[in-house]
C-alpha cells in the first residue's frame, strides 16, 4: 500500500496534485443516483493540510481514458490529519445534502481530490494493486502534468487509488445522521455521537464524524440536530 504524488524529496514537501477516478453508469449500477459521502484512501506523513473533493460529470476522454472536459457537480473542502507512520487511512468525506448525479446521457462520474502545496512531508492518495476496477489519473501543473495522465503513463502501472462512492439509487434508505440504522435520528444516535466526541482515532474516521473532518465536534452535532426525527 502506498501513494503517488509530485513530491520533492530534497525539500520534503508535496507540490500541488490532483487525482481522479472515473465511474460509468454500469460500474455504479444506475444512471441516476445520489452520492452521500465517499471513503477516500489517504496517506499523510506530513502535517495537517487542506484538500478539496470534487464530483464532476465528463463525456470527453483521451485515448487512455483520462477525463478532458469536466462539468463540476459538487465540491467539498475537508482537512487531512497527520497519519501515524504515514500509513494508509480511510477518511469519510460527507456532503451536507446528497448530490444528485445523472449519467443518463452516457457521461461518467469523475471523483477528484485536489491537494494544494503541502509544506511538510509526503501527502498523497493511498492505494494498491488490489482494486476491483477503475483507473487512477494524476495531474500537477508544477510537475509539468497540466492534463490528467494515468499512473502507468508516469511509471506506476497497476497501482490505483482506494476509493468508495456511497449513496443510493431511488429513495434514500436512511439519513446520514442515523448512526444506529433504525430509520430515524434520535437520542440513541445523539448518544453514539457524544460517545465519540473529540479527535478521531486515526487511521480511521470515527463513527459520528458526519462531515469527515477527522474530529467529532459541534459541526457534526449541528448536522445531527438538523436531521432530527424520522429519516425522509
Amino acid at each position: 500500500q502506498g501513494g503517488v504524488a509530485c513530491y520533492s524529496s530534497a525539500d520534503d514537501f508535496t507540490l500541488d496534485n490532483a487525482w481522479a477516478r472515473v465511474y460509468n453508469a454500469s460500474q455504479i449500477g444506475a444512471e441516476r443516483f445520489d452520492v452521500s459521502c465517499l471513503d477516500v484512501g489517504i496517506r499523510n506523513a506530513g502535517g495537517y493540510c487542506d484538500a478539496i473533493l470534487n464530483l464532476h460529470r465528463c463525456s470527453v476522454f483521451s485515448s487512455t481514458g483520462a477525463p478532458l472536459e469536466l462539468e463540476l457537480i459538487a465540491s467539498e473542502p475537508f482537512g487531512i490529519q497527520p497519519i501515524l507512520d504515514g500509513d494508509l487511512a480511510f477518511q469519510t468525506v460527507s456532503f451536507d445534502t446528497p448530490v444528485e448525479v445523472d449519467l443518463s446521457d452516457g457521461s461518467s462520474l469523475v471523483v477528484e481530490m485536489q491537494l494544494p502545496f503541502q509544506p511538510s512531508g509526503f501527502t498523497s492518495f493511498a492505494g494498491s494493486s488490489a482494486t476491483t476496477y477503475g483507473t487512477t489519473f494524476i495531474r500537477s501543473e508544477t510537475c509539468g502534468i497540466p492534463e490528467y495522465l494515468t499512473l502507468a503513463d508516469i511509471g506506476f502501472p497497476g497501482f490505483e487509488w482506494h476509493l468508495t462512492v456511497n449513496g443510493w439509487a431511488g429513495e434514500a434508505p436512511r439519513c446520514n445522521a442515523d448512526l444506529d440504522g433504525d430509520g430515524d435520528v434520535d437520542s440513541a444516535d445523539l448518544g453514539i455521537l457524544l460517545g465519540h466526541w473529540g479527535p478521531c482515532d486515526l487511521p480511521r474516521t470515527c463513527l459520528g464524524d458526519l462531515n469527515g473532518d477527522g474530529v467529532v465536534a459541534s459541526a457534526d452535532l449541528g448536522i445531527m440536530l438538523s436531521a432530527y426525527g424520522p429519516c425522509p
